[in-house]
């Protein structure tokens, strides 16, 4: 899916909600770390612009409905948050923007991400294996720590890791 098609989906989502004008107040990203979410609405703190961030890993495995949907999910957002002034969330305003768009309000995708999600594996002296995520393998190397929630034992980096381990 190109810029242009996203944008062409953001600005119907727009249009049918009546408010043509947000999209000129959303900045579209895409971003290769997120793997879990296919997109994300944000609103930029002292800033008069929304982030509409999208998955560039999961959109690869999206079908072209999925893809329209989530584009549609996270526009609907950033509409909800302007036209009733609340916070970005999947109320009863948010589901509204939904229907007058033609979708079911639906939180959550479906697209499989197998293999995208890297975990390292530490172990305690009880033998405990726990399966962290790069974000927490990267706190524990700027010297944070954590510990076994059995012993109390310090986690120790093993050497190993993989995806989806």
């Amino acid at each position: 899916m190109t810029n242009s098609e996203v944008w062409d989906w953001i600005r119907f989502a727009c249009d049918c909600n009546g408010c043509p004008e947000v999209a000129g107040r959303i900045k579209l990203v895409w971003s290769n770390r997120m793997t879990s979410s296919m997109g994300i609405a944000s609103k930029k703190p002292f800033n008069d612009y929304y982030e509409l961030k999208l998955s560039v890993k999961l959109f690869a495995r999206a079908s072209e409905e999925e893809k329209r949907q989530t584009i549609i999910h996270e526009a609907c957002h950033i509409i909800d948050g302007i036209i009733n002034r609340v916070k970005m969330s999947h109320g009863a305003g948010w589901a509204a923007c939904m229907r007058r768009a033609d979708c079911k309000p639906e939180v959550y995708h479906s697209v499989s991400n197998a293999g995208l999600n890297r975990r390292f594996v530490y172990t305690c002296a009880c033998g405990q294996v726990y399966k962290l995520s790069s974000r927490m393998h990267n706190s524990i190397n700027r010297g944070r720590y954590r510990v076994c929630r059995s012993c109390r034992g310090r986690l120790q980096y093993t050497g190993r890791n993989g995806y989806n381990v």
